[in-house]
């Protein structure tokens, strides 16, 4: 009798080895779609470290210390070197101009 109470508790190899591969490539695909909600939220995060790097940057400061035609505006208040900073109804500020 307890011959097969204990067969019906004990698993097979493949069937831990199964159970662990999904749990891993569940645990991947969370971490994937976290990472493109975040991204689809904030587009141009990249953009922004860039753009903050070359701000503090002292042999850029007079080089960026405005932004240049078809760039972004509206990010840390920087102003357009020419023309004006245009917002559509979505999506980022740019500047428009000469």
């Amino acid at each position: 009798m307890t011959t097969v109470g204990v067969s019906l508790f004990r698993r097979s190899p493949e069937k831990i080895t199964m159970k662990i591969a999904t749990f891993l490539g569940l645990s991947f695909l969370l971490i994937a779609s976290y990472f493109l909600i975040c991204e689809a939220q904030h587009p141009g995060f990249q953009e922004l470290l860039i753009l903050e790097e070359n701000m503090r940057d002292p042999e850029n400061s007079k080089e960026r210390s405005c932004a240049k035609p078809r760039e972004n505006c509206n990010r840390m208040n920087i102003l357009c070197c020419r023309g004006e900073c245009v917002c559509p109804t979505f999506g980022d500020c740019f500047c428009y101009g000469d």
